[in-house]
């Protein structure tokens, strides 16, 4: 996705429901200093990790909410608009994108400098036994009231 073409509100900040900061490590660079492909992928996991701690307030977390029934990401999407540099600090913003019937979506916006730098999508997908299975009703209530706050 170009950033012509991603959605005006999710290239600022403050329109994600759940943020978190991060100090870049000299290990996030390449020799140009440029934040690497895994760090950058470090920070998006960092900040779904954080969601969930934060959204299902350590309660339900990791997620095995009934007998057998897990939770896994089955696809995430990252696009790039610029180039991010070490030593500048990060900032990544998470919300709920979508709430189905076994899945839910997840949007995030990766910030340095006040600029959004980068875009990543991700997708959750509950499972029993090898196959989808219903969000369980704890959970569902929870991603309910997130993407009611979302604006995406």
């Amino acid at each position: 996705m170009r950033k012509s073409e991603a959605n005006p509100k999710r290239l600022e900040l403050d329109n994600y429901t759940i943020r978190l900061d991060l100090l870049t490590q000299f290990s996030d660079m390449d020799a140009l200093r440029h934040l690497n492909n895994v760090a950058v992928a470090r920070f998006y996991e960092s900040a779904r990790s954080r969601f969930f701690l934060e959204v299902f307030d350590q309660k339900i977390w990791p997620l095995e909410l009934e007998e057998g029934v897990l939770l896994g990401m089955v696809e995430a999407n990252i696009s790039y608009f610029k180039e991010g540099f070490y030593p500048d600090p990060v900032s990544i913003g998470t919300s709920v994108a979508r709430v189905g019937k076994s899945s839910y979506g997840l949007v995030q916006g990766l910030f340095q400098n006040g600029e959004c730098i980068g875009l990543c999508e991700s997708v959750f997908v509950f499972t029993k036994a090898h196959q989808s299975h219903p969000i369980p009703a704890v959970a569902k209530n929870i991603l309910a009231e997130q993407l009611q706050k979302s604006c995406f």
